[in-house]
């Protein structure tokens, strides 16, 4: 089964019909009724990263704690919209990631308007179409095929707004597809003067080349914090394997994607 964040008209249900043309998918209505709710053998479709603002903090949080593992990933270019069943609308709904990504443009064409979150653009647009006072950002395709007006088209405040969306599951459910980025969590198991630097070296000494260093607190006390990062290697190469071994001596060390 696929599952991705509804209601329909999401960049994540855009995302999954590309990613799997020829599957029926499954629209939840938030992060928490996906990870919620999910099964063994069900995949999961979700955006990982946005060029313009950042990581899906919340993704990631349940990748770690539920232990889950990336197999594939789709880059899409992002181009939000705002659309509307009125020109005189007073409030602008959308996901706050897509949010983010317009704030510039939100705060210099509409100063007084109020703007509030929903749970997706799905939800956002549905909202826009229930109430005249009330417009959406969210992909004009979609946002148009429903009965809203198009207000303004490409209103990101950066150009090349593309996010990565992630296929996750319990397991690697593409093993066969080449692999060239390994992601790892990096859980420290004592906090030492030099930590992050002594990562970064040992990683530095195999010459891997590291793509994205998050960190994120540990959750059970102020100042521990875990450490995602993204290296460009197979984690079947001996270099990986390498810097795994030395990695894990002193730390805890998870593999949740290859791709």
């Amino acid at each position: 089964m696929i599952i991705t964040l509804g209601p329909s008209g999401t960049y994540s249900e855009i995302a999954a019909t590309k990613l799997f043309p020829n599957k029926e998918i499954i629209l939840k209505d938030s992060f928490f009724d996906i990870f919620a709710n999910h099964k063994k053998n069900d995949l999961m479709v979700l955006p990982l990263e946005n060029s313009n603002y950042g990581s899906v903090i919340q993704v990631w949080e349940e990748i770690a704690k539920k232990e889950l593992f990336i197999s594939k990933t789709l880059i899409m270019e992002i181009k939000h919209s705002l659309g509307s069943k009125s020109t005189n609308f007073q409030t602008i709904h959308g996901h706050p990631q897509a949010i983010g990504q317009c704030i510039e443009f939100l705060h210099k064409q509409y100063p007084n308007a109020k703007i509030e979150t929903a749970t997706s653009t799905g939800d956002a647009i549905n909202k826009a179409l229930k109430d005249l006072t009330c417009a959406a950002i969210g992909s004009a395709d979609i946002m148009a095929s429903k009965g809203l007006q198009i207000i303004h088209q490409n209103i990101s405040d950066s150009l090349n707004n593309k996010t990565v969306f992630g296929v996750i599951n319990n397991i690697d459910h593409f093993p066969n597809d080449p692999k060239n980025t390994t992601v790892i969590l990096i859980t420290p198991q004592n906090d030492r003067h030099g930590l992050l630097f002594n990562i970064l070296q040992i990683i530095e000494t195999h010459s891997l080349n590291m793509t994205r260093l998050e960190s994120r607190p540990q959750g059970d006390n102020l100042g521990k914090y875990k450490f995602f990062i993204d290296l460009q290697t197979s984690p079947n190469s001996p270099e990986f394997k390498q810097t795994y071994q030395a990695l894990s001596k002193d730390h805890q060390v998870n593999i949740i994607g290859a791709y």
